[in-house]
């Protein structure tokens, strides 16, 4: 409100009436850079963004020397008025403040919410009556503008510029000529730099030469604290834009941090509970828990008597404080033993806890799990994440491990994908159709956070039910081509699919190939990261498609703020200065994730399903849906049926992508 008010009273402009604030009536606003501060200015960035006003924060520990405020006479100049200002012997008829404090002070007084002795709420009533006129003499412009010279951020002769040698003068300690010329010098490069970045680091400042920061015990305090403390940082720009995008990175850091972790425990949990239940599904082959044996446990190995001991001891958690596993009869000599004097080991433990009830083996009154939920099975225990999703009988038909157990239809991913015979071809053993399924499992999972972004009328789409139940044709495709990682200790936010420096088996869009349809990847090869995943069914095929994005990366504008031509500019568009940029379009490289000859006759295989010698798993009812669409160029059901294994590929690669890179 006060900057408003300034504005409207010396620049003639009322913010109120919608108008947006001109560059020249920019306001800078300075804080001591206190956490609370900090999140109080970091909430409300839009309205000052809206306002035009810059929030900067002082260096720590430095504000009684260069806040103007503090160093200002005000507050001196208050505390000295006080102290010869009085209204006690002026009478309380006359002076109505007063009057009303004693009135006030007295009726909190008799409900007993002050219950401070008479003398001490007379001295407060005393200073409270005179405060408004303290404060009118302490306040005079003088004395404010002292403040702001004194530390050098107003001149004493006009009050409108910085005076350099007054800023320098705010240091504590005593300076040398030579360390006066270094800061001399280096002044106009660092004050580019803060400028452009919104803030100096200590190495910045290394560079050119500048000492650093000494604590009250002499010793070297470098200021280069991370982002979740910027209350430590240097002299910074809270509001700048580069500040902004690294406190962004910061958070999504940390949330990444956080998601880690919760997975990383549940992951621990799956896999205390698997333990857990394999030991009991060994003993319980023949005959019930509680009639085991000693002699049942002593076949048990140690790491497993020790789970399954901590999922059921009262006290006894930690598998580290256990004792050895023992022999059968140790065990048996000290079953009758007094507790006080048993020295028990692992087989009589787990013997003893049999018929205690599991910590962490679900009952069936314990989660009341739906039919149409997901529930993965026990042995799974590459799984780092469990979700679940919402199933129907027809969803997710066909595993890839079905799929690839049969010869003539891998030939036919082969003859579609690779008729030139250019790709090296995974053998189908048994450890490609594990991690197959892995990545299946993957990517459906992914496919439900997909869905989140994705409007509910449509979640059931029939264009995504189809898309959905072919996800195990994408995980075949990517194990048969060496596309796909080891996906067994990948997480949600896991690239599943390799680098092209990784597998060399991708092929570029040149020459033969130039023209095909499909899915493609952009890799970023300055990073080592692959960003995106597209599709093209056009004329021109892969290459023309990269001609439309080089086309929209080196334009100037772009209107319709496409994140992609926003974070890959050409060095030729007047883009490539934008802060937000990742880089540059001229360090992507595209190519082909799976591409397949439009004018081959092979992909009639797209029409039927994969019991009929198909690729996709397709119903008559969709392939009905599919004949019905109306593509522009694309009349012919071939040509549809193309379209669609496009968009699949697109979607399966896209969900295999890291979300941090994506």
């Amino acid at each position: 409100p006060f900057v408003d008010k300034m504005r409207k009273k010396y620049g003639n402009h009322d913010h109120a009436d919608g108008v947006p604030i001109p560059d020249e009536l920019f306001g800078v606003m300075w804080c001591d850079g206190d956490t609370s501060q900090i999140a109080t200015i970091i909430d409300n960035e839009e309205e000052y963004a809206d306002r035009n006003i810059t929030v900067c924060k002082h260096n720590p520990s430095r504000t009684a020397r260069d806040q103007p405020c503090d160093v200002a006479k005000v507050f001196p100049a208050k505390k000295k008025l006080s102290k010869g200002m009085t209204v006690k012997h002026v009478l309380t008829e006359l002076c109505p403040i007063k009057r009303a404090l004693e009135e006030e002070f007295a009726k909190l007084y008799r409900e007993k919410r002050v219950c401070m002795p008479s003398n001490k709420r007379n001295a407060l009533t005393d200073c409270l009556s005179t405060l408004d006129e303290v404060l009118m003499q302490a306040s005079q412009k003088k004395n404010v503008l002292h403040g702001w010279i004194e530390t050098g951020l107003l001149d004493e002769t006009v009050h409108y510029v910085p005076v350099f040698d007054k800023l320098f003068a705010s240091r504590r300690k005593r300076t040398s000529l030579e360390e006066y010329n270094a800061c001399l010098n280096a002044f106009p490069a660092l004050f580019d730099y803060g400028l452009e970045h919104g803030h100096v680091p200590d190495d910045v400042y290394d560079l050119h030469g500048i000492a650093p920061d000494i604590d009250i015990f002499g010793k070297e305090r470098r200021r280069d604290a991370g982002m979740s403390q910027e209350n430590q940082h240097r002299a910074k720009i809270l509001t700048h834009a580069v500040v902004k995008e690294k406190r962004q990175q910061a958070k999504e850091s940390a949330e990444l941090a956080h998601r880690k972790k919760v997975e990383m425990e549940e992951f621990e949990k799956n896999s205390a509970r698997d333990e857990d239940q394999a030991i009991v599904d060994k003993l319980t082959k023949e005959k019930p828990l509680e009639d085991c044996t000693l002699e049942d446990f002593a076949g048990i190995n140690a790491p497993l008597l020790r789970s399954f001991i901590v999922a059921r001891h009262p006290t006894a958690t930690v598998k580290s404080r256990l004792p050895n596993k023992g022999k059968i009869e140790g065990a048996r000599s000290m079953m009758d033993v007094p507790d006080e004097y048993r020295v028990e080991n692992l087989i009589l433990m787990a013997y003893n806890v049999r018929t205690l009830p599991s910590r962490l083996l679900s009952t069936s009154s314990d989660d009341d799990v739906s039919a149409e939920e997901e529930v993965p099975e026990v042995g799974e225990q590459w799984r780092v994440h469990r979700v679940q999703i919402q199933l129907n009988a027809n969803l997710y038909p066909v595993a890839p491990s079905k799929l690839l157990g049969n010869p003539a239809w891998v030939e036919l991913v082969f003859r579609i994908f690779d008729k030139d015979e250019h790709l090296n071809r995974a053998p189908v053993t048994a450890v490609l159709l594990a991690n197959a399924n892995k990545v299946w499992e993957h990517l459906k999972s992914r496919m439900h956070n997909h869905l989140s972004r994705v409007k509910e009328n449509q979640h059931h789409h029939w264009s995504l039910m189809w898309a959905r139940k072919n996800l195990a044709v994408v995980a075949a495709h990517m194990v048969l081509f060496k596309h796909a990682k080891d996906v067994s200790c990948a997480n949600s936010q896991s690239c599943l699919i390799m680098l092209p420096s990784q597998s060399c088996n991708y092929l570029r869009p040149t020459n033969n190939n130039a023209k095909w349809h499909g899915a493609y990847l952009h890799a970023d090869e300055n990073e080592g990261v692959i960003i995106r995943c597209g599709m093209t069914t056009q004329s021109e095929g892969f290459v023309g498609r990269n001609k439309d994005h080089e086309k929209r990366a080196k334009a100037d504008r772009n209107d319709d703020n496409c994140h992609f031509y926003n974070a890959y500019p050409s060095t030729e568009s007047r883009r490539a200065g934008c802060r937000g940029r990742d880089g540059y379009w001229e360090s992507l490289v595209q190519y082909v994730a799976a591409g397949f000859d439009p004018c081959d006759g092979a992909i009639a295989a797209f029409q039927r399903d994969e019991s009929l010698g198909g690729l996709f798993s397709v119903t008559e009812e969709e392939q009905k849906r599919i004949r019905a669409l109306n593509i522009r160029g694309k009349d012919h059901a071939q040509q549809k049926f193309a379209v669609m294994a496009a968009y699949l590929f697109e979607l399966g690669y896209d969900l295999a992508l890291s979300p941090n890179s994506n």
